[in-house]
């Protein structure tokens, strides 16, 4: 006689696993699965919590089974293996959960007119609305996990357990004191980390912003210049940014040594300005500039941007002038991790220099930490805060 039900042919798949689940809580399998093995044979998992802020997607459930896979096969194995579902309570995303649910617009109308005790307790009650509603999904797709006994990373036991941890790393002499870039929330006054930013769709919207040019001098003569007949005042590079704000960590320029390059005389200063971008810069009809007719925009030179590499120039902060070497404020068009800078100038860039800084982004500042002067692709070019007037321009 078979031991084996008859298996119909028109099995319905969400009631086999209506059928399954409903075995698994009727026995206990899972937690049998754990006490059945030696405590002294262990698997130890160390699962990473979900964020709590809304209802399981495609991104959260993927490595939920993943978790549930790995802990399935050491358990296979003979290993004991804790499995204990956790949730990261990070404040941020909560907070901004809560303030959309209550209209709140500021702190100020959070701290004046809500209140903060109030506050907190709409944020511990969202977490656990949410958390609550994550129980069926898990269970649907058949993860093995303790979610009575879940962890929460708002609570204080597991807050001085982290603590705990960091204290006995930091005792063997394992923590550091370093620096690093990190996302801003002026918002919120605090640091946001670059997953948070990217992870919902509505953090980023289109706008129209000013930009701004700056001229910026050198402090030499580029040689192809010395022969030439010029008034004894300072040649200032013009360039153009939309974000000023990192002017401060400048470091360096990079030009492409193939363009070509201008000297020209505007409003009796000299600058240097790559030639195809010349009718920009100047919002000029291009066949105005440097037509000497015209007596305003007036070519004295041009030469290729070889010829102006490791020329220095003044910074525009003092900021960092005590934590600068040789290899700053120059201008360059070396290779960073094997990648020619060069090749990251474009001609349609409005003023074909590329910003070169301490910290703005990451890459900047990761490689600028072994001594090497860092520059990354910016999509405008390079960015310069002069030292005196600059000019105003929409985009």
């Amino acid at each position: 006689m078979s031991t084996f039900k008859p298996v119909s042919s028109q099995i319905s798949l969400p009631s086999l696993e209506d059928e399954i689940f409903k075995y698994w809580k009727e026995h206990n399998t899972f937690q049998k699965s754990i006490d059945q093995r030696s405590t002294k044979n262990p698997f130890i998992f160390v699962d990473g919590p979900p964020f709590v802020t809304g209802s399981p997607h495609y991104g959260s459930l993927l490595p939920s089974i993943a978790k549930d896979i790995v802990p399935r096969y050491q358990t296979m194995l003979g290993k004991r293996v804790r499995r204990v579902f956790g949730w990261d309570c990070h404040g941020l995303p909560i907070e901004e959960k809560v303030s959309k649910q209550f209209g709140i617009k500021s702190n100020i109308e959070l701290e004046e007119q809500f209140g903060i005790e109030r506050y907190v307790k709409e944020c511990r009650k969202y977490v656990q609305s949410v958390t609550n509603d994550w129980r069926w999904y898990i269970e649907k797709i058949g993860r093995w996990v303790d979610m009575d006994n879940a962890y929460y990373t708002m609570n204080f036991e597991f807050m001085e357990s982290v603590l705990w941890a960091f204290k006995q790393i930091y005792n063997k002499g394992y923590i550091y004191k370093g620096k690093r870039v990190s996302l801003f929330s002026t918002d919120t006054s605090t640091p946001v980390s670059q997953f948070e930013v990217a992870m919902d769709p509505d953090n980023y919207r289109d706008v129209d912003e000013l930009s701004i040019f700056v001229k910026f001098k050198l402090n030499q003569l580029p040689e192809i210049l010395q022969n030439k007949k010029l008034e004894k005042k300072p040649i200032y590079l013009l360039a153009w940014t939309t974000t000023p704000w990192t002017i401060p960590a400048n470091f360096a320029l990079a030009v492409n040594k193939d363009f070509v390059y201008t000297l020209v005389e505007y409003d009796n200063e000299y600058f240097i300005v790559a030639k195809e971008r010349l009718a920009y810069t100047f919002n000029k009809p291009g066949q105005e500039v440097g037509n000497l007719e015209k007596d305003e925009i007036k070519i004295l030179a041009e030469f290729n941007g070889g010829q102006l590499e490791r020329l220095s120039y003044n910074p525009a902060y003092d900021f960092f002038i005590d934590h600068s070497n040789e290899n700053d404020f120059k201008i360059v068009m070396e290779f960073v991790d094997g990648i020619s800078l060069e090749n990251y100038i474009s001609s349609s860039a409005p003023l074909t220099y590329r910003r070169c800084h301490r910290a703005y982004p990451s890459y900047d500042w990761r490689t600028r930490r072994h001594g090497r002067t860092s520059c990354r692709q910016s999509a405008h070019g390079l960015n310069l805060f002069g030292q005196q007037a600059y000019w105003q321009k929409p985009i």
